[in-house]
């Protein structure tokens, strides 16, 4: 169990953490949004052959493996710069869109719902409830601070010993493992007192949890029903948002329309089609899906050729 969740889950954090999420789905929204849709190896029984965009649109890891390079090294570079370039564009455009959604995130932690005093007493107090808790482990009464400290103890000591015993002369290898063993048991240990201590407090931890996602969602609430409102300050946030996705967007597009039409990526990816049957039938269709998965293109193989803008 990782540390941080002997403090309780903080559901701010966690609204943080999918509001970052949300800024990579979009990023994966414009990067394989334009064409490539996940299918299996099974795709390639129809005998279709991937697009150029099908492929361009992938990770650049598509044109590294010995497979592709086997085919042809330079066109294999030649995609996977391009790929490359592809992906690392609209850094400009995907940094105002960041800072847009950062502006957002502190206007919502700064918005007053009426019963604010309420929500935060709520929560005051089933901090200091959960905090307070006490659980007997092997005689022992523990707290969330203390059954945190322990395991935070017990994994540097491991990881000094791993580090010991990874660097350690040839004579001393033994005596090193000795101490890394003893290490791994102490923190084994360590990992069941936080699992019998949130197994006791589970309830003080769910009301604190549920206390601070009631106070954060109220901030929330608050910020959308004013970003409803012409004029207001929350509405010009998330207008400002939905003006930075499309000009990020945008900007992805015209880069992929732009590489996409250079003679030297399409000669490179004529060259990399030909080691592909036309027809996936048999034995070669077995060899054909093989084949796409280890280069990496059936994640985004599309039957049909159908394209899905993001």
């Amino acid at each position: 169990m990782a540390v941080s969740s002997v403090n309780g889950a903080d559901p701010v954090k966690t609204t943080q953490v999918q509001e970052q999420k949300k800024g990579k789905s979009d990023v994966l929204a414009s990067t394989l949004g334009l064409g490539a849709v996940g299918a299996g190896a099974g795709g390639w029984f129809g005998g279709k052959k991937p697009t150029l965009e099908q492929i361009f649109t992938q990770k650049p890891d598509s044109f590294t493996s010995n497979e592709v390079k086997e085919i042809d090294a330079d066109a294999a570079k030649t995609l996977e710069d391009a790929s490359l370039e592809y992906n690392n564009g609209g850094t400009k455009e995907l940094k105002e869109l960041r800072d847009a959604r950062a502006t957002r995130k502190v206007n919502i932690a700064a918005q007053v719902p009426e019963n604010l005093d309420e929500l935060e007493k709520k929560v005051s107090e089933a901090k200091n409830a959960f905090e307070a808790k006490k659980v007997k482990i092997d005689d022992t009464e523990y707290t969330a601070k203390t059954v945190s400290d322990e395991l935070t103890t017990a994994q540097e000591e491991y990881k000094n010993a791993k580090t010991a015993f990874d660097s350690a002369e040839e004579s001393a290898k033994e005596d090193a493992k000795k101490t890394l063993d003893s290490a791994k048991e102490k923190l084994n240990k360590a990992n069941e007192k936080v699992r019998k201590f949130y197994a006791e407090a589970e309830q003080e931890n769910k009301t604190y949890r549920d206390a601070k996602k009631e106070l954060a969602q109220a901030k929330r609430n608050k910020f959308e029903n004013a970003a409803k409102v012409a004029d207001t300050a929350e509405k010009k946030i998330v207008d400002a948002i939905e003006a930075k996705k499309t000009a990020f967007a945008e900007a992805k597009t015209h880069l992929k329309d732009e590489i996409l039409g250079r003679e030297e990526v399409k000669n490179a990816f004529e060259k990399i089609k030909k080691a592909f049957p036309k027809e996936g039938k048999g034995k070669a269709a077995l060899i054909y899906g093989g084949i796409a998965a280890a280069v990496g293109l059936v994640l985004g193989l599309v039957l049909g050729g159908s394209k899905k803008e993001a």
